[in-house]
């Protein structure tokens, strides 16, 4: 298997490229650059990708960013809502016909999206206002990471019910990781990461292989329903209506449609 990892540094830049040589006995890894919070970094790296393979049987949407200062993607989203969210929703989109092509009744292609149990503080509603896209009405870090989060949760709902017609053999589902010691805290202010390196750490958070673990045991595990929301081994669906869920699918679309137009012009 060739394992693509996208992000916006390299391994050299993480010290782990000599680690991973270690470990590999077969197969390939390599790194290729993808910015999600840019739609052009995105459109790239999928054209590279769709020309350079034949098939995609897996799509990882893991990258995120948590309680980040205010900022904007280029397309001018909000930088949870953009990277955590509408990033991975336009790049999935720009490789599902691979991802289609690739899958058959006996092999599926499977896409999974990195969720969060934060996606529970949020209500519904604000997510369904879209205030929180854009142009949030006020800044809350935490408030716009639990949104990110309950977007990417209700969304997967919508694109499961579109791929049960469009393409039945491409699985998709949300899945908790647990809570994991990785950078994803370097904006938490250091007396806490103090706190959380030196007394939680030990105690209360997976290491990354364990994080790593959970989501890749998705990939093998065929009792899980499409569609479905998984953390500790239990799996759930949102309680809302499918009129709910086609609305947040077709806003979500207006916003990146909207956008990705404006930044072509």
């Amino acid at each position: 298997m060739t394992v693509i990892a996208a992000a916006v540094h390299p391994f050299s830049n993480r010290n782990v490229a000599s680690d991973i040589d270690k470990v590999l006995k077969s197969g390939k890894l390599k790194y290729q650059h993808l910015d999600l919070a840019s739609f052009r970094s995105i459109e790239m790296f999928a054209k590279d990708v769709i020309e350079s393979h034949d098939h995609i049987h897996h799509l990882i949407n893991n990258a995120g960013v948590m309680l980040a200062p205010q900022q904007k993607t280029a397309e001018g989203f909000e930088l949870h809502m953009g990277v955590n969210f509408i990033g991975h929703a336009y790049l999935t989109k720009l490789l599902l016909p691979k991802l289609k092509s690739s899958s058959s009744a006996s092999s599926h292609s499977v896409i999974i999206n990195v969720s969060s149990s934060t996606h529970r503080i949020p209500h519904l509603s604000l997510l369904m206002s879209g205030l929180f896209f854009s142009n949030p009405p006020f800044y809350s870090p935490h408030l716009s990471y639990g949104l990110s989060k309950l977007a990417i949760r209700l969304y997967t709902e919508e694109l499961s019910n579109q791929l049960s017609t469009l393409a039945p053999h491409v699985r998709v589902m949300s899945v908790h990781p647990g809570i994991v010691a990785t950078s994803l805290y370097r904006n938490v202010v250091l007396p806490l990461q103090l706190i959380q390196k030196y007394l939680f750490v030990p105690c209360l958070f997976r290491t990354p292989a364990e994080g790593a673990a959970v989501v890749l045991n998705c990939f093998a595990d065929d009792t899980i329903t499409s569609g479905a929301y998984v953390e500790n081994s239990i799996t759930e669906l949102m309680d809302v209506t499918p009129q709910e869920k086609e609305k947040f699918w077709q806003l979500t679309w207006q916003y990146i449609n909207k956008r990705k137009g404006s930044a072509h012009r």
